[in-house]
């Protein structure tokens, strides 16, 4: 079976002579050249994720980490993502040696605060993340993986403490569900 990556050399979404260099630009990154084996493990076993679920989670993660090894500013990743992140930091050995090599400097993840005001800079982070991905990468994010920004009014999917604005839960009590958006 071929990766979500090695299936983007023919992907339908890549169409003109731009999005091939893009394309090629994505199989050089380093990002893209991570062994995330022991991540796409735990996703299949703890969270029970199909391969193909899995393997589009990583390649989105891979940009995700791509963007913030590259570029400045602060980025904030969807609930999806963010599990992929957490699972990846708990190899904390070759979180640490992916980063150097990617960015040279150690990627802190740094949580919400969880107040009023913390959401709102997550939420803000978030639409900083989206537009620097179309700027970077020259497509929109997948939208099976990145959500776009809702308001917490919006929250669905059995969010116990509303919305984070940012396609996940706030508060505790596991709720892996998205927002409505």
């Amino acid at each position: 079976m071929t990766s979500v990556l090695q299936q983007l050399e023919f992907s339908p979404v890549f169409s003109g002579p731009a999005d091939h260099v893009l394309l090629f630009q994505y199989r050089e990154a380093p990002a893209f050249h991570m062994d995330l084996s022991l991540v796409k493990f735990r996703l299949m076993t703890k969270l029970k994720w199909t391969e193909e679920r899995t393997e589009l989670a990583l390649l989105e993660y891979r940009r995700f980490f791509h963007l913030m090894a590259n570029y400045q500013g602060g980025f904030v990743p969807n609930s999806e993502i963010d599990e992929v992140w957490h699972a990846h930091i708990l190899h904390t050995a070759l979180y640490a040696e992916h980063c150097e090599k990617v960015s040279g400097r150690f990627i802190h993840h740094r949580p919400s605060e969880g107040t009023p005001s913390g959401h709102t800079l997550m939420k803000r982070g978030y639409e900083f993340t989206l537009k620097k991905y179309l700027e970077v990468f020259g497509v929109c994010p997948d939208p099976l993986i990145w959500k776009t920004v809702s308001s917490d009014e919006n929250c669905t999917n059995g969010c116990q403490n509303g919305c984070n604005g940012i396609g996940g839960c706030s508060g505790s009590g596991g709720c892996h569900g998205t927002c409505g958006m």
